[in-house]
């Protein structure tokens, strides 16, 4: 009795690990494919990456030198406020302003940014992104960023 009682424990343990692990290989593979979809769309002038669960993304001027780079943890952005402005011909996202307990620090303002040019590090309520003005290039990214915040909204809630 004692030693199916165990083997059992031991048996929901190691199914439980797995699932968890499987459930990470998926989670990082389709990150990785929204971030290689976003990356065709910015055409080099920014480039993203997911280093250390946060978000990374680094413009670049026309002659290839980085000038900024603005740091954020996908959690803390909003899809809801997804959007292009048409003023400004960038897709902006928001942060999030509803947020509790230890994220709460990011409402209103959740992405470090740094100027390289200028050696300073300031903290935004949100970003912007070049895509053109191609509306199906626009209409991509936007969806494409909303899907990939909510990978980190459900990320947040397992």
């Amino acid at each position: 009795m004692r030693k199916t009682f165990f083997l059992l424990l031991f048996i929901v343990s190691f199914g439980t690990l797995y699932s968890q692990s499987i459930y990470d290989k998926k989670y990082k593979d389709t990150l990785q494919m929204h971030i290689a979809e976003l990356n065709k769309l910015l055409k080099g002038l920014c480039v993203l990456e997911f280093k250390k669960r946060m978000l990374e993304a680094n413009y670049f001027h026309k002659n290839g030198t980085m000038y900024r780079t603005d740091r954020m943890y996908v959690e803390t952005l909003d899809s809801k406020s997804v959007g292009h402005s048409k003023e400004e011909k960038v897709v902006n996202v928001v942060c999030r302003n509803n947020m509790e307990g230890k994220m709460s620090s990011f409402n209103h303002a959740c992405i470090e940014r740094t100027f390289h040019e200028k050696e300073l590090q300031k903290v935004y309520p949100r970003t912007n992104f070049d895509v053109g003005t191609n509306k199906a290039h626009i209409e991509a990214f936007e969806k494409t960023i909303i899907a990939l915040i909510k990978m980190g909204e459900s990320k947040n809630e397992h």
